[in-house]
């Protein structure tokens, strides 16, 4: 399979308690693949404060939480990810067909999830994993990103370039400290990516990298009057052999 090869998967709203699901695989020099799937699917509040609270307060304050805590919230979301690998990859001749296509290549594959923005945060895809992978599905492809299927952004005026350069605002997500890949090593894939046109742009990297630096940063450049034309959002990778949270499933993504 090339490295080329897309899997889209359309997630429609919500319709009689299911989410129409489209899945299009599409491969250089090989029949283009669809299926349809209707999915029951829905986190419970409790839930989603658990997945919320593993994703943002634990990663950073590891060290005062019970270990039989994380278990329980680890097993749910390994739990929720296979019903919804069951739900989606396996429900019907059709998906089933694509699963097979792509299961055993799935680092040289691209995932990229359409929905609109109100039921954006319904599904965590993230989360979904064959029962027979140690890891999320996510984890394992050679990128997992989020669009809107009906995106809208005439609305929205584009901040006046800065000196002629386009602001970019970089954030590394390094779970695991300085065992992760070093920030400089990551970050010279995105700068490889921009090739001869890196004068172009002013970047800022974001630290420390959480969720109020983040916030803080935004506020401030908006406020400044220099809001950033794109946030960059990448995780760092382990050294081999490395665990790596559970929770850490998406791999990059930009806006």
């Amino acid at each position: 399979m090339a490295s080329s090869c897309v899997l889209h998967i359309r997630q429609a709203d919500r319709v009689d308690g299911h989410y129409p699901i489209r899945l299009r695989l599409r491969c250089p020099d090989q029949p283009e693949l669809e299926a349809e799937a209707r999915i029951a699917f829905a986190l419970t509040p409790q839930e989603q404060e658990d997945l919320r609270w593993y994703l943002e307060d634990y990663l950073q304050n590891p060290g005062a939480v019970e270990p039989v805590q994380i278990a329980q919230i680890e097993t749910m979301m390994r739990s929720r990810g296979e019903d919804l690998y069951r739900q989606v990859l396996t429900a019907t001749p059709d998906t089933q067909a694509i699963w097979f296509a792509i299961r055993n290549q799935l680092a040289d594959l691209r995932i990229e999830i359409a929905s609109g923005i109100s039921g954006a945060a319904a599904i965590p895809w993230e989360l979904m994993r064959d029962p027979a992978l140690d890891c999320a599905i996510a984890l394992r492809v050679r990128a997992f990103v989020r669009v809107q299927s009906n995106p809208s952004l005439s609305f929205i005026p584009i901040p006046p370039l800065d000196d002629g350069r386009i602001r970019l605002l970089y954030c590394c997500c390094r779970p695991n400290g300085t065992d992760d890949v070093g920030l400089r090593a990551v970050a010279n894939r995105l700068l490889q990516g921009l090739g001869e046109h890196r004068p172009r742009f002013a970047i800022r990297a974001l630290r420390p990298p959480t969720y109020e630096q983040l916030q803080k940063d935004l506020t401030d450049a908006k406020e400044a009057g220099r809001p950033f034309h794109i946030v960059h959002f990448e995780r760092s990778s382990s050294p081999a052999g490395t665990p790596r949270p559970a929770g850490s499933a998406t791999n990059r993504w930009s806006c």
